[in-house]
């Protein structure tokens, strides 16, 4: 496979074009009727279609002929320039053909211009996106895996949505189920009687042992001969 021509400075503009058709040409293979698989990857991440119109997602088709076929046709004159954009290589046969990082791919608009988005949107709007569509001749291609083969992931289509992940994952998280119910215990049969912890209490809370804490005063009654309970008794 030959490398890709290097991009100039110079020819920014023709880049920019180049991707504001790329990125038209993958939204509207995106939210075709005959092309079910993407929105429905997308839409199994919680990204509704809804979204992925708000955000001008795109979906590029595995035939490696579609997009030097769409940008020949409807911008002959920007074809030089789409090997140094990186939208285009030449195989070893000599053939132009897309990129192969740009078949059966998900777009999303990172990277590029806010302006590219605004008019994108003004062109969806006037009804261009449409027009810009390229004609089928013969059946469609058949993508052979979309779902197995796209390229974006969980934590790049949020990043790109503004939504922080944390909110998607804990809207799908189940309810949780409510605690049990506690359960009545019996009492220990070595547990001390309601008499005898209020003994307990007294001597603590008096003046001699207020400050103290319960191993102490366990330690000053043992030597004085008293015992009164465990100083582990709660």
């Amino acid at each position: 496979m030959r490398t890709a021509s290097l991009p100039h400075p110079e020819h920014i503009p023709q880049y920019r074009q180049l991707y504001e058709l790329t990125g038209l040409w993958a939204h509207r293979w995106l939210l075709d009727a005959a092309n079910p698989e993407p929105l429905e990857f997308l839409d199994q991440r919680g990204i509704t279609r809804e979204v992925a119109e708000r955000h001008m997602l795109g979906y590029t088709l595995h035939d490696e002929q579609a997009l030097v076929a769409f940008l020949t046709e409807h911008a002959p004159e920007l074809l030089a320039y789409a090997q140094e954009a990186g939208l285009l290589v030449v195989d070893r046969q000599g053939l132009l053909r897309t990129h192969w990082n740009l078949c059966g791919a998900l777009l999303r608009p990172e990277g590029l211009y806010s302006s590219h988005l605004v008019k994108w949107r003004r062109l969806r709007a006037a009804g261009l996106l449409q027009a810009l569509a390229p004609q089928p001749r013969g059946p469609k291609p058949v993508p052979s895996d979309p779902v197995a083969e796209a390229t974006i992931g969980i934590a790049q289509a949020w990043r790109v949505l503004g939504v922080p992940r944390s909110s998607w994952y804990r809207a799908r998280q189940m309810p949780k189920a409510p605690p049990p119910a506690p359960i009545d215990r019996p009492a220990p049969a070595r547990a001390l009687s309601a008499e005898q912890r209020d003994a307990v209490r007294e001597v603590l809370n008096s003046p001699r042992f207020q400050d103290c804490a319960p191993r102490q005063v366990y330690a000053t009654l043992l030597d004085q001969a008293t015992y009164l309970c465990s100083w582990r008794t709660r």
